[in-house]
């Protein structure tokens, strides 16, 4: 018989094997209009559901750069997922404010023209493909200021 008090303590070799046999790396696009306490419901993923298990981790991003995520799978059946944080980094850093009404408007056009400028008169595009909003109302302070 076997001392109780006396226990290996050294991890069994077939409980260390590479981090993917254990578990899937998924990435995931958000639209603009994704928000991304979303992700924290449920019926959020269920379009994916059937493929995604638990212990899974998922890579979130948004089209238009405004954040990071890293999720962990806690629990995952058919009609949805659901998921803890791991980690979050806000992408958008201190946005500048823009004062009311100044004839510009920065928007996100997708992935080739990316943000942009638009003159609120006329709709016409001033600038694109900016890398941030912040960078579009940068050039839109500047403008005002002229």
């Amino acid at each position: 018989m076997t001392d109780p008090t006396k226990r290996d303590v050294k991890l069994n070799g077939g409980a260390f094997q590479t981090a993917d046999h254990y578990a899937t790396r998924w990435g995931a696009v958000l639209s603009p209009f994704h928000e991304y306490k979303d992700c924290f419901n449920p019926a959020f993923w269920s379009i994916n559901a059937p493929k995604i298990e638990r212990d899974s981790i998922i890579e979130v991003r948004t089209e238009d750069q405004r954040f990071f995520a890293e999720l962990y799978v806690v629990d995952a059946n058919r009609q949805g997922i659901s998921v803890v944080e791991l980690r979050y980094f806000d992408l958008q850093g201190d946005v500048p404010v823009l004062e009311a009404d100044v004839g510009y408007s920065p928007k996100w056009k997708g992935p080739q023209l990316r943000w942009c400028v638009i003159r609120d008169s006329d709709a016409a595009m001033m600038q694109k493909q900016l890398k941030s909003k912040a960078q579009a109302i940068s050039w839109i302070q500047l403008q005002d200021a002229a």
